[in-house]
């Protein structure tokens, strides 16, 4: 989704302003126009006259290139934290008869990275000039105020014009999804055995829902060989998920021991990884259920093709960490989900601090955490 901002660039009302060449210029013409008064030079007074009209007029041309001129602004409206995205700039000119020249752009999302600004050296009068520009930010949040800020020393460099305009254009971070091979690992070891459902394995129960192409790891005797034999290629069925087949990750931060500290890397990898995992199950159609601590526990019912993912994103984008010295919600989570098919708890507090809560009374929980993802 593309969020588009105009700014109105005439409605702001404001005068150009000497820099220190003009400053230096205007000096040098009225120290020229003293001096042929004082020894009545007509030359040195004709020159110095000259200047001034320089100086007016590049005030009244700085002054006009800035009428008319309109900023049209696109952004998405969703990024991910550390990942570029596409903005596009429109200067338009709507001027009749008078084109604007040499106008610079400086823009609050405008990654650091990349140096100067963008400068627009000639604006045909009614006409647009587009330039698009890559950002990126490098953290996950909702984000509300931006500044852009025209300038321009237009002609000479005597005076310069500048606006800033203050906008709200509301762009939600998500967290930067992890590594899928990370992601896949943290799921597939638990005391060196695989728990292949977590990590990807199609339902192979319930009622059929339909066929899709064959992938690495579907199982054999899914392959729906008429089908197969008639198209050419590997297809398999695909089944409706019952209700305990769905997948369910409990994810909490534990903290049993009054003296561990925290640890916001951990967190933060903790985040992508639910960002990876459901980006990954959207991607092969599985169903799962989020069940987080930041989250109050609340379940969160997450099926392909609906908008329970963006939901699922825009919460992460915002969720904090809750720290909790009481396993008993915990328990109580497990407890409530212990006959569901697939069930995993994972957690950025190292699992030696909290397995033995979990796995002493639900065995068939998967247990992992963020050991190894933090960099």
């Amino acid at each position: 989704m593309l969020n588009k901002i105009i700014l109105k660039i005439k409605k702001k009302f404001s005068l150009p302003g000497f820099t220190t060449r003009g400053v230096f210029f205007s000096l040098l013409c009225f120290s020229m126009l003293a001096f042929s008064i004082k020894w009545d030079d007509s030359i040195l007074f004709q020159l110095s006259i000259f200047g001034l009209l320089v100086l007016f007029g590049s005030f009244g041309f700085s002054y006009i290139n800035f009428i008319g001129i309109t900023l049209d602004r696109e952004t998405p409206d969703q990024v991910y934290a550390k990942e570029p995205f596409d903005i596009q700039l429109n200067l338009n000119n709507s001027k009749r008869a008078v084109d604007s020249f040499f106008i610079m752009i400086f823009d609050s999302l405008h990654h650091s990275d990349q140096k100067g600004s963008f400068l627009y050296s000639y604006v045909p009068s009614k006409e647009t000039m587009t330039q698009k520009f890559k950002s990126m930010i490098p953290r996950r949040g909702e984000y509300y105020n931006f500044t852009i800020n025209l300038a321009s020393h237009f002609p000479f460099g005597f005076f310069s014009h500048s606006i800033e305009c203050s906008y709200e254009s509301p762009i939600t971070v998500f967290p930067s999804p992890m590594d899928q091979v990370t992601m896949l690992n943290i799921l597939k070891v638990r005391n060196g055995q695989a728990s292949a459902s977590l990590a990807g394995d199609k339902v192979t129960v319930g009622d059929f829902r339909g066929l899709s192409p064959f992938y690495p790891g579907a199982s054999i005797k899914m392959i729906h060989w008429p089908a197969s034999i008639r198209t050419g290629e590997l297809v398999i069925r695909e089944m409706e998920a019952s209700h305990l087949e769905a997948s369910v990750l409990i994810v909490h931060s534990l903290y049993p021991s009054r003296g561990s500290k925290k640890n916001s890397k951990s967190f933060e990898k903790l985040l992508q990884f639910i960002v990876s995992y459901s980006l990954y199950s959207s991607s092969i159609s599985t169903e799962f259920i989020l069940a987080a601590s930041f989250f109050d526990w609340e379940p969160i019912y997450v099926k392909p093709g609906t908008d329970d993912l963006l939901k699922v994103l825009t919460l992460l984008a915002s969720a904090k960490e809750k720290r909790e010295g009481d396993a008993t919600p915990l328990k109580n989570v497990c407890d409530s989900f212990q006959y569901y098919k697939n069930v995993a708890a994972i957690s950025n507090v190292p699992k030696e601090n909290w397995e033995y809560e979990v796995g002493s009374e639900f065995p068939s929980i998967l247990c992992s955490d963020m050991t190894g993802a933090v960099e």
